[in-house]
């Protein structure tokens, strides 16, 4: 009886983890650049792609564009330049 409490513990909480760590993060779609953009330059539909993102996304959520909204990029131009796979855009736009 002494040893059985503990055994059933730790089987619930095993089994509650696996539930837990089981269950899938919800993805974010955001909007990266897929090669360089200089500074200066107009931002073309082309230029931009889907990135996908599970888990806590920290601050991306206040700083970057989430790809439904890709469409306020195009036509604007860029105060700085960009590099590929940069997800952080929401501060270039004036």
């Amino acid at each position: 009886m002494k040893l059985g409490i503990p055994i059933l513990v730790g089987v619930l909480a095993a089994g509650l983890n696996f539930m837990v760590l089981g269950q899938k993060a919800p993805t974010k779609m955001f909007v990266r650049v897929n090669e360089d953009v200089k500074a200066g330059t107009n931002i073309d539909a082309a230029v931009l792609e889907k990135v996908e993102l599970s888990g806590d996304v920290g601050s991306l959520d206040q700083t970057a564009i989430p790809y439904a909204m890709r469409a306020v990029l195009v036509g604007r131009p860029l105060p700085r330049d960009l590099k590929p796979g940069g997800v952080r855009l929401a501060p270039v736009i004036v």
